[in-house]
């Protein structure tokens, strides 16, 4: 992929990185009711961030930034997604700063990858995203949601979400 300039490499790559990011993807899908509004801001400022000549931003600035996000959006994330994200932003950033475009073009052209490393649960309200050992074992599935009912004398009865056979 050919760029231009520091800035369109680390901005495309960016953007790129974001429509890929799994946990992203979950909390707008579970917790925005498909509103991309919240991640589309983030991405723009982590854009203004790693595209300011006149301010350097660092690792820690860019992890900063993802868990008051997604704080905002009520997640909870612990895949530690926003640590490599930020690792990786950074990596595109000075590598497209000293010429070198390859990490962005990388980051650019780079396919979602076929097996999702991670699920979804729910935990007090909030999205809990979890990673599954990625290539070992298979994601455990959500599990249905279970309806609680007292009976007269105060015994909470279970009952299953599902269809009975």
């Amino acid at each position: 992929m050919q760029f231009e300039s520091a800035q369109q490499a680390v901005s495309t790559a960016i953007r790129s990185i974001f429509d890929r990011w799994t946990a992203l993807k979950l909390v707008i899908e579970h917790q925005m009711g498909g509103n991309p509004d919240p991640a589309i801001e983030l991405m723009n400022i982590a854009v203004a961030m790693a595209t300011n000549p006149s301010e350097r931003h660092d690792e820690d600035d860019f992890i900063d930034l993802f868990y008051e996000a997604f704080n905002r959006m009520q997640a909870d994330i612990e895949d530690g997604s926003p640590e490599e994200i930020a690792a990786l932003v950074v990596r595109i950033r000075d590598a497209a700063a000293r010429g070198d475009y390859t990490p962005a073009s990388e980051a650019s052209l780079k396919e979602q990858p076929s097996s999702q490393a991670f699920h979804r649960s729910v935990s007090g309200g909030e999205a809990v995203v979890h990673e599954c050992e990625r290539e070992k074992t298979p994601c455990r599935p959500p599990q249905p949601r279970q309806e609680s009912i007292a009976d007269d004398d105060g015994f909470t009865e279970v009952k299953s979400g599902g269809r009975h056979r």
